[in-house]
């Protein structure tokens, strides 16, 4: 778990080193528009330490053979696969609902591509991920799992271009 939240937290330190960079060299007309850049960049780091942290637990899971093998501590060696599929179905709940929870601030914007891009790339594949987190069982299952939640960081990221 050490190792997951540490890599978490560096995607997450990433984008906000990046701000304040953006910060430091920029000059902004008004700190309206810096307050504005601060909210999305910490809103982004937040998703990005989630599903970091999502993502490395599910890939500890896809991995949980060899892991087994080498004597590694991973989290569902260490706590059971039972509780890391917890751990991951509670972490994708509070994604989902922050998510959920801006994409209603959005729709009342009137910002609907945003809106309709958000739900149907990034909204719709987590409940996916999280409909069939409990019944994973193979390796296998458990890279499809992975593949989703990469396939969700990436359209998170893509999601910049419409913020």
């Amino acid at each position: 778990l050490i190792g997951n939240l540490l890599i978490a937290l560096l995607t997450a330190w990433v984008i906000l080193v990046l701000t304040f960079a953006e910060y430091r060299f920029q000059i902004y007309p008004s700190t309206q528009l810096w307050k504005g850049l601060l909210k999305l960049s910490f809103f982004y780091a937040g998703f990005a330490f989630m599903i970091s942290i999502v993502r490395e637990a599910v890939k500890d899971m896809e991995d949980l053979p060899g892991d087994a093998a080498y004597n590694c501590t991973t989290m569902p060696i260490v706590w059971g696969m039972q509780a890391a599929k917890v751990f991951v179905a509670v972490w994708l709940v509070v994604i989902i609902a922050a998510i959920g929870g801006i994409l209603i601030y959005v729709i009342q914007l009137g910002w609907w591509p945003a809106a309709l891009y958000s739900l149907v790339t990034i909204l719709l594949p987590l409940g996916w991920i999280l409909r069939n987190l409990q019944p994973a069982k193979t390796p296998e299952d458990f890279h499809r799992l992975s593949s989703m939640v990469k396939f969700v960081m990436l359209t998170g990221i893509l999601s910049m271009l419409f913020f």
